[in-house]
């Protein structure tokens, strides 16, 4: 009897042991899993604020456009709010500090425009930005 109960203890022992070594390797396996998944969101969280600055950045040269038009239709209030624009988001797509795209940013930011008859200097002004920001960040090929 002393036997048969020893080998009852001993079962419970090996079957206690197996269940956990096998526990360990899928917390093990669970774990590296995590990482991975990590690791994968961490990639794709880089790839998206990256497609975003892109983004922000075609919306600002959007703009520009827009204060060209803006300005050809003598609407002087309406262009000055899309060059606001275009420096804010120019700006939120985080340029790196003294990048020829951050001085751009500025150089927008810092232009005022005035209610004139004669729109040709400023156009020429916002169109210089433009091809400027278009040398800056090339169109995409189709």
């Amino acid at each position: 009897m002393l036997i048969l109960g020893g080998l009852g203890v001993l079962a419970l022992v090996v079957a206690y042991t197996v269940g956990r070594v096998q526990t360990a390797s899928h917390i093990t396996e669970a774990k590296q899993k995590v990482e991975q998944i990590d690791k994968s969101q961490k990639q794709t969280k880089g790839q998206l604020d990256s497609e975003k600055a892109i983004v922000k950045q075609l919306e600002a040269r959007r703009r520009l456009h827009m204060a060209l038009l803006a300005l050809d239709q003598r609407n002087f209030g309406i262009a000055d709010q899309h060059m606001h624009a275009a420096a804010k988001l120019l700006g939120e797509s985080q340029p790196a500090a003294g990048s020829d795209l951050a001085k751009l940013q500025q150089k927008i930011q810092s232009f005022k425009l005035v209610a004139t008859e004669d729109l040709a200097g400023q156009r020429q002004k916002i169109l210089d930005m433009a091809h400027s920001f278009d040398d800056l960040v090339p169109p995409a090929k189709p």
